[in-house]
């Protein structure tokens, strides 16, 4: 019987024996064939209603958590000592990292674990427990994370999400608190974090403010697209690779403005983060890139 490959090393075979010409081919018939000729598109009418037939299916579909739930053993083993932090909840762990080279999307999973890491360490200063709300969370992969790099530290973890997402995170992780409302907000949190999440908030402004209002310590806003000259705009993904099978509308931020928005929430800017993501986005009047901002409220 032959060897059963994982969904890494078969990409690795059919990479080595497909010409790059044909693998490019491959790729774009695919996204002809799904009604989607580029996974990353400007949309210059911004965030309005469309025709039901043609809206985004959003981030509420069940082939998300599915696809998190098949990686979750993965994921967990991934992130134990001794090994790098260069995996995501959408990726299959890559089994050459110990032996060979590592890619870009090694990379940048790396930094964004790396970057929540510093942030939830100057969180937990002085303290044996933390409270923390996971804004836009997914099933808990976090809490993993957490875990394996603070065993000493006693965490408190809750989840705020999309029902498909919750409904699996009860089952993976029982010990963490679930909300598919905003009921996660009536009390406040020693760290907030939210990754890769305010950019799809159609209302991104109050969603600042308001996890500035839930966080006591810190608040973390990662993995987010900034473009530096042109004014805030919105896009469409269509991740069909990563095996999401959805679209979802997210925003590209103008810094300036985002950075302004912030500080009119009351939230104090204490560092940058560079995660190294630059998607190609079609037809965008300024190619984004992906930054982390970690704030403290201000003072009253």
């Amino acid at each position: 019987m032959l060897p059963r490959l994982s969904p890494a090393s078969a990409k690795d075979v059919v990479r080595a024996l497909v010409p790059p010409a044909l693998l490019a081919l491959g790729k774009e018939a695919r996204r002809r064939v799904r009604g989607a000729a580029h996974t990353w598109e400007y949309v210059p009418e911004g965030w309005a209603e469309r025709p039901t037939a043609s809206a985004p299916r959003g981030w509420n579909v069940s082939t998300i958590p599915t696809l998190h739930a098949r990686h979750w053993r993965e994921f967990a083993a991934a992130v134990e000592p001794p090994h790098p932090l260069s995996v995501a909840p959408e990726h299959a762990v890559n089994p050459t990292l110990a032996v060979g080279p590592y890619s870009d999307v090694d990379v940048y999973t790396h930094h964004v674990a790396m970057t929540v890491a510093y942030a939830l360490a100057l969180a937990a200063r002085g303290r044996t427990s933390l409270s923390v709300l996971d804004w836009g969370g997914g099933v808990g992969h976090y809490a993993l994370l957490f875990r394996a790099l603070f065993p000493d530290l006693t965490v408190e973890y809750s989840v705020r999400d999309m029902p498909a997402m919750t409904a699996e995170g009860r089952r993976l992780l029982p010990t963490a608190t679930f909300y598919d409302d905003d009921t996660c907000f009536d009390r406040t949190y020693d760290f907030v974090v939210s990754g890769s999440s305010i950019q799809y908030a159609q209302d991104w402004q109050e969603a600042l403010a308001r996890l500035g209002r839930a966080a006591d310590g810190y608040l973390f806003v990662s993995q987010i697209p900034m473009v530096h000259h042109a004014p805030s705009f919105v896009v469409i993904q269509r991740p069909y690779d990563n095996g999401y099978n959805t679209e979802y509308l997210g925003w590209c931020f103008n810094r300036p403005a985002f950075l302004e928005a912030a500080r009119a929430a009351g939230l104090t800017l204490e560092r940058e983060f560079l995660h190294g993501f630059k998607p190609d986005v079609h037809g965008a009047p300024e190619q984004p890139e992906y930054r982390g901002y970690l704030f403290r409220p201000t003072a009253p």
